[in-house]
């Protein structure tokens, strides 16, 4: 049996080297509804939003390179944080996870990392969320 559940995501990563350092999920969706609410963490920082280069490592053969990309997030006390939604769908046999970063002016984009549509109650969440 398949069951697919969403969680809202904090992520800090390190300005440096852009690894990811620890997150936070806040709220879980499951079947159109909340399901979890962990106020531990909360994105009351919205208003801090901005676009801000993150480093990002590539392989290229067998080489590592160092480079930029934007990514929409903050900076406080040395650490990146940025949004995210992440789409988890589990079965008997394996576990598969997909993320939706926020686009550079901060909405969301349309769709997963895998290509699957953004449910419209989690888009309406996330509005709520950002009026709060």
């Amino acid at each position: 049996m398949k069951t697919i559940y969403y969680e809202f995501d904090i992520e800090m990563f390190d300005l440096e080297y852009g690894d990811i350092q620890d997150h936070e999920h806040f709220l879980s969706f499951e079947k159109g509804k909340c399901c979890d609410k962990n106020y531990k963490y909360n994105i009351k920082d919205f208003k801090k939003l901005y676009c801000t280069d993150t480093v990002v490592w590539n392989t290229v053969g067998s080489e590592f390179t160092q480079g930029l990309q934007k990514s929409c997030g903050y900076v406080d006390n040395n650490m990146g944080f940025r949004f995210c939604i992440v789409k988890n769908e589990s079965s008997d046999w394996s576990d598969h996870r997909s993320w939706a970063y926020l686009n550079l002016d901060g909405t969301l984009p349309e769709e997963f990392d895998c290509g699957s549509k953004i449910p419209k109650y989690l888009i309406k969440a996330f509005k709520k969320l950002k009026q709060n």
